[in-house]
């Protein structure tokens, strides 16, 4: 369920940060995409400069 999570989260991330850039690009949004908790992302994260650091690292 863990890895479910987190692949949900950076499948939803790596689009809209592919759509609407880092800057425009809101964890908020990326959670209710993924369906997980913005608490959720943070717990994983920390940051959005986390989670688009690991978007590239899984490129």
């Amino acid at each position: 369920m863990k890895q479910e999570k987190l692949d949900s989260i950076l499948d939803t991330a790596k689009k809209m940060f592919a759509r609407y850039g880092l800057q425009k690009t809101s964890l908020e949004e990326v959670a209710r995409m993924a369906r997980v908790a913005k608490a959720t992302i943070y717990n994983y994260f920390g940051s959005k400069d986390q989670v688009y650091l690991e978007v590239l690292r899984r490129e």
